[in-house]
This record gives structure tokens, C-alpha cells and sequence, in this order.
């Protein structure tokens, strides 16, 4: 009997061991989720905030291939441009005959538009592998609470396994005192 009720006690023991480690995980859960929930909002405002980026940009470009596409047009319409020539050079030329000042100022701003076109391609490739980062970092988050999840769940079975357990063998105690 005494060796009943020892390991009636061990039970009792590990099942109130079990409920604490089951409380830490929730806990912990809980504190994940808060994690992930404000890592989530701050990827959805550095996303909102590249796309309105990107759409200035794109607007600005494609207002500034518009004037392009005017000069050029008004470059062929006048018929000025030789076999194999670049439209550019057609056009810089053009203007070097009209006025060599200009033309070399035009060049230089050219220049300056072509490097800052470089110079926003490669931040954009920057922030595109930035948010590749931050979506492999987010899915890595997941993953983790998928598995912390799981293992609660595991705890949560084990748990009601033990107290099944208890409950069975309070019974066959109080049966085995009664006889």
C-alpha cells in the first residue's frame, strides 16, 4: 500500500512539473506571437513604403521617357540621323550644331541622370534582396512557432495522459481502501 501511495505521489509530482513546463511554453508562445506580430507590421510598413518608392520612381521614369520619346520623334521626323548612329548621338549632335554649349551641358546632365539611374537600380536590387531577406527571416519565424506548437500540443496530450493516470489510480486506491 505504501508503495502505492509513493507512486501515487511521484504521479502527482510529475503531472505538477509537467503543468508548469506546459505554463512556460504558453508563455513563451505568447511571447512569439507578440514578436512576430510586430516584426510582421513593420515588414508591412517597409513594404508599403518601397512600393510608393518604386511607383514614384517608375512615374518619374516614364514621364521622362515621354520628353525622350518627343526629341526623338522630332529628331526622325526631320529625317537628321545617318545609318548606325545612336538616336542619343543623333540628337547630341543636332544640338552641338545648334549650340556647342548647350550640347556639353545636355552631355553632363545626361551623365548625372544616367549615374543616379545606376545608382537607383542598384538600391533597388538592394531592398528587393532585403525583402527576400526579411520573408526568409519571417518564414524561419514561423517554422519555430509551428514547432513550439507542436510541442505544446505533445505536452498538452502528455498531460492529460498523466491525469487520466492519476484519476485511474485515485480510484483503484480508494477501491483497495475500501476492501
Amino acid at each position: 500500500r505504501e508503495l502505492f501511495l509513493d507512486r501515487l505521489r511521484f504521479y502527482g509530482e510529475v503531472f505538477t512539473h509537467h503543468q508548469e513546463r506546459v505554463v512556460e511554453f504558453q508563455q513563451e508562445e505568447q511571447r512569439v506571437d507578440h514578436k512576430d506580430k510586430d516584426r510582421l507590421n513593420e515588414l508591412k510598413r517597409k513594404r508599403r513604403s518601397l512600393c510608393r518608392r518604386i511607383g514614384n520612381q517608375v512615374e518619374n521614369v516614364a514621364a521622362k521617357q515621354d520628353k525622350v520619346k518627343g526629341v526623338h520623334d522630332a529628331a526622325f521626323a526631320r529625317k537628321d540621323h545617318r545609318q548606325g548612329d545612336d538616336i542619343d548621338q543623333q540628337l547630341l549632335r543636332a544640338l552641338a550644331r545648334a549650340d556647342p554649349a548647350v550640347a556639353t551641358l545636355v552631355k553632363g546632365c545626361v551623365r548625372q541622370k544616367s549615374d543616379a539611374l545606376h545608382k537607383l537600380e542598384h538600391e533597388l536590387k538592394e531592398m528587393a534582396a532585403s525583402a527576400e531577406s526579411e520573408k526568409s527571416l519571417r518564414e524561419d519565424a514561423e517554422k519555430e512557432l509551428a514547432a513550439v506548437q507542436r510541442t505544446w500540443e505533445i505536452q498538452q496530450k502528455q498531460a492529460k495522459s498523466f491525469q487520466d493516470r492519476i484519476t485511474f489510480l485515485e480510484a483503484q486506491l480508494e477501491k483497495f481502501q475500501k476492501q
